[in-house]
């Protein structure tokens, strides 16, 4: 659990992000972007995954919750 920034980052030898995790109250969850993101070793973002209180969200509710914060909802 961490309010600002990921909870868990891991790290290829050859200094690379892997992967890093959003986590609140012991769920996954972040409202703001991707809960989880992965990297390969060259550095590009190979997934994304949104999470809210550990729910992983589709991709109709990943629109859905985008389209909301733009006030398009």
């Amino acid at each position: 659990h961490r309010e600002e920034g990921p909870a868990r980052i891991k790290w290829y030898s050859n200094g690379q992000k892997e992967y890093e995790e959003y986590w609140i109250d012991n769920k996954v969850h972040r409202e703001d972007g991707p809960a989880v993101k992965y990297w390969n070793k060259d550095g590009q973002i190979i997934n994304e995954e949104y999470w809210i209180n550990g729910k992983r969200l589709d991709r109709f509710e990943i629109r859905k919750l985008k389209l909301e914060k733009l006030n398009l909802l």
